[in-house]
Order: structure tokens, then sequence, then C-alpha cells
């Protein structure tokens, strides 16, 4: 790491209701999230910079709400200190957006994975960051399995998928950037099957997305803590333009 920057590696099995260890205590097991306000807390006392690195992402619906709740608080009230975040777990290509009396402040990276899970081509993400760590772009590439598979014989090519600051014309990597581009997502119908595509990784077999799945998942995008969908998602409006709907999302699908 650079000088003045920390990483700090979690165990999201915590977090994981699958774990029936937590039915003993989901508020913090092996006091996991006190020692993370230890190490942020000397951090800002040093002028650090933190990125935390996790496979859950801890607004994702197999993390426990009480957990997720108290990693929220946390997580906004460092959320200077705290330049990067990085998961995984879902496979797919997404992020999350916490807020702190509905400012956003801070953005939790879901880089898409390797593994052709459930329809997705392979794919990987490469993250740029400047001065404290602070994310400034990054970018994904893919691999066709449609064509790579067409001819065995030969060595599968990556492909770049998208820029991030390009794909969705962003001044910054800033959270409020990614506010932003929710609320557009939900008017522009053209952008949202942009990232639709990118979601998926460029799978040509991934499902049309109607209006139902669009608010789904760009709920998806403001839930930073698990289980609460009702409350950060109630502000979503999906607003279809003339022509958009489901045929066109299909035809979008297939192109």
């Amino acid at each position: 790491m650079a000088p003045g920057l920390r990483a700090i590696s979690l165990n999201m099995n915590y977090c994981m209701n699958k774990n029936l260890w937590l039915l003993l205590d989901s508020t913090d097991p092996a006091d996991e999230l006190l020692w993370l306000v230890f190490e942020l807390q000397l951090a800002e006392l040093r002028g650090e910079r933190v990125h935390l690195l996790g496979h859950i992402p801890p607004g994702h619906v197999d993390c426990v709400r009480v957990w997720s709740d108290n990693f929220h608080r946390i997580v906004t009230r460092y959320s200077a200190t705290i330049t990067g975040q990085f998961y995984g777990h879902t496979h797919t290509d997404e992020f999350e957006v916490f807020y702190s009396e509905g400012r956003p402040v801070n953005v939790a990276y879901i880089a898409p994975a390797v593994t052709p899970y459930h329809g997705l081509n392979p794919a990987y993400r490469v993250y740029r960051a400047g001065d404290g760590g602070r994310v400034e772009d990054h970018q994904t590439h893919f691999l066709d399995l449609r064509a790579a598979n067409a001819r065995p014989g030969e060595a599968p090519a990556w492909q770049l998928l998208y820029d991030a600051r390009s794909a969705y014309s962003l001044p910054s990597l800033a959270p409020e950037s990614w506010h932003q581009l929710v609320t557009r997502l939900q008017a522009n119908s053209s952008l949202f099957h942009t990232f639709y595509r990118h979601f998926y990784s460029a799978s040509p077999v991934r499902p049309p997305c109607d209006p139902v799945c669009r608010r789904r998942l760009l709920c998806r995008l403001l839930s930073a803590r698990s289980h609460s969908t009702e409350e950060t998602c109630a502000g979503i409006h999906i607003q279809e333009e003339p022509g958009d709907g489901w045929w066109a999302a299909l035809g979008h699908m297939l192109s």
C-alpha cells in the first residue's frame, strides 16, 4: 500500500445470515466491528486513509440486518477516512451508495466475477486510485464465452467492457456522482440498458428487465443497509420513455 493508506480486510462471515453461530450474537460477533472502529479511529488520528476489503456487500440480503446497520453507522462516521470499499459475492457488476442524513457519503464497489455463474460472462475489474487511495476510475474486462467456445483451439481473448467514467458520463467517482447516476437510470432507459448489459458482463443470455425488475435492481444500488429497502427505495420512480417497454427491453437484451 502507499504511505498513508492502509487496507483493512473484513471477515464477512460475521454478517452472513447462513452462519448459525450468529443466532448467539448477530450484533458484533468476535468484536470485529469494535476492532474496526479502533482501526479507523487510529487512522483518523494519524491522518491516514483506508480501503475496506470484504466478500459479502454490507447491504446485500445475505448480510444480517443488525450487523449491516451497525456497519453502516461506522462507515458514515468515518466516511472521510474510508476512500474505497471493495466487495464481490454477487458475481454481478454493481455498487451500493451509503447515505448520512440523506446525503451520499461513501460507495461500496461490487465487482463481477471470473466464474460464469448463472449465465454470466467471466469478468474482472481494475481500479485506478489517486491521492489517499481515492478511487478515480475503474475498468471492467470480460471474456466472451460464446466466442471462446466457438474457437476451442485458440487462447481466449479478454476485452475491455467499459470504463466507468466514460460509460456513465461521470464527472468523478465521488458518492454524489453515483447517487446522480441512479437518478438518471430511473429516467433514461437507454442508459439503464447500458448499465444492465454491464451488470451481466455483456452476457447474451441475460433475462429482459421490465419496470419491476428495473426498480428492484436500482433499489439494490441505494441499499447499503440490508433488509431496509422499504425505507431506502421509497423514492425510486421509473420513468419509461415513449416506445420503451417489454419488447424494447428484449431488443436491447439481444443487441
